[in-house]
């Protein structure tokens, strides 16, 4: 696969201080966007070009915001959305504006299964927000089967945001496809951030590893982990969120740093929510700043 950015003579390092922080358009569980300025603070000061595979809610993307910028996930439904949000921000809102924000609503179009892509997107966009802890799930078959939320905002989405994320989206790559299939694009220089899905049985009982008919296995996590290991003797900058875990966090071997961060679990009744921490590992150093201290 050849990823193209347009015209390279355009290339230039980016630096994260010149950057302003963005908040994510879609709820989506285990998204970064509790931890996104720990992560903005343990980002490579400089960097050629980003790539996030295991886009979600793009939380650290919209904190950084580079110019050029490759995104990608295995989910056809999230990966629809971006691109409608990029190519068809208005008519995009528009649909969204027409679609009521209640029970009868959600249980309608969870049903559904539109062919269209505006409507795809729509519904999408539709059910993340309404359903219970925008926990998007889906079972054996693929079909998403998560419950009702309990209530329904007002407002869906606000205008702007969708807005600002469509300029911001409009000069990145985006696709669908498994993170394997960046390897022969990455080169020295660039900087490269995965969250995978946690695995099921890791401590603290942090994530939830199903967001397309296939489970994230620990053998998927050993895989991803020497696909790090090869990106990493190739030069390029590498950042991984995963749950605090000794069977994660040692398979990437020498030349990998780990730092611990505790959070609240957002997954479950809130009565039975409590602190769970997650590691973040990188394979460079970080030289201190201004926006650090």
């Amino acid at each position: 696969m050849q990823i193209t950015f347009g015209d390279l003579r355009e290339l230039r390092i980016l630096s994260k201080l010149q950057c302003n922080s963005v908040k994510p358009i879609i709820r989506w569980a285990g998204g970064k966007s509790r931890i996104v300025n720990e992560l903005l603070n343990l980002a490579p000061n400089q960097y050629c070009r980003y790539f996030e595979p295991m886009l979600g809610s793009g939380a650290l993307f919209f904190g950084l915001e580079p110019r050029l910028a490759y995104l990608s996930d295995s989910n056809p439904e999230l990966v629809t959305f971006y691109e409608c949000l990029k190519f068809r921000c208005e008519e995009l809102i528009d649909a969204l504006t027409a679609v009521g924000s209640d029970r009868h609503t959600f249980l309608a179009l969870r049903r559904q299964e539109p062919t269209d892509q505006l409507a795809r997107a729509c519904r999408f966009a539709v059910l993340t927000r309404l359903c219970w802890n925008g926990l998007y799930r889906v079972n054996k078959d693929g079909k998403f089967n998560t419950p009702y939320g309990g209530r329904g905002p007002s407002i869906l989405y606000d205008q702007d945001k969708l807005r600002l994320a469509s300029h911001l989206l409009s000069t990145v790559e985006i696709q669908c496809h498994d993170y394997k299939c960046i390897f022969d694009d990455l080169r020295e220089g660039d900087f490269l951030f995965l969250d995978p899905p946690y695995h099921k049985g890791a401590r603290d009982g942090l994530g939830f590893n199903r967001y397309t008919d296939a489970f994230f296995t620990e053998r998927d996590h050993r895989l991803l982990a020497e696909f790090v290991r090869q990106a990493s003797a190739g030069g390029v900058q590498i950042m991984i969120t995963t749950a605090n875990d000794d069977r994660l966090t040692k398979l990437f071997g020498p030349g990998f740093t780990r730092t611990d961060l505790v959070t609240p679990c957002l997954i479950g009744k809130a009565s039975a929510r409590r602190l769970s921490s997650e590691s973040v590992i990188i394979n460079y150093s970080i030289k201190a700043s201004a926006q650090k201290q």
